[in-house]
């Protein structure tokens, strides 16, 4: 993970969590809860979020800006398979199955994500069903894309 990823005192007065789509369809509870875990971050051009095969512990949901997503193949080939913006959540495929990020997440455009601690996701998932609803939809999406390129 690298050190340059800033925590942000406060959102930006233009930026609001609807702008996330998966955060607009969690309870307001969730969102309280999420705001109470978790910590605005600025995701500047070229952080990485997640490496293939190494758990950073986190899951990111963008405010602004765009992370693409990358995966290996078993012949070591590396491609692009995705963007995620607004309407996501990154770092999931560990909070799911336990098992290390099959994929590679790097910011491409800048802007602002929360940033939350697997544990504490998990947690909000088990207790809130319109957010583990809204991620569950999300990850099926994302699934069955990934199982299409493979």
């Amino acid at each position: 993970m690298p050190e340059r990823l800033d925590d942000v005192d406060s959102m930006r007065p233009d930026i609001s969590w609807e702008q996330n789509r998966l955060l607009a369809a969690v309870s307001s509870k969730g969102r309280s809860d999420l705001s109470s875990a978790g910590t605005m971050i600025e995701l500047r051009l070229g952080d990485i979020l997640s490496r293939i095969g190494r758990d950073a512990g986190h899951v990111w949901i963008p405010i602004s800006g765009m992370v693409s997503l990358a995966i290996s193949f078993k012949d070591g080939k590396t491609v692009a398979v995705g963007l995620v913006g607004r309407e996501g959540v990154i770092g999931l495929s560990p909070l799911l199955d336990g098992h290390d990020p099959v994929e590679e997440a790097v910011v491409q455009l800048p802007g602002q994500a929360l940033r939350v601690k697997r544990a504490a996701f998990r947690e909000l998932m088990e207790r809130d069903q319109p957010t583990m609803l809204a991620v569950l939809r999300y990850a099926h999406g994302i699934a069955k894309m990934a199982e299409a390129l493979r």
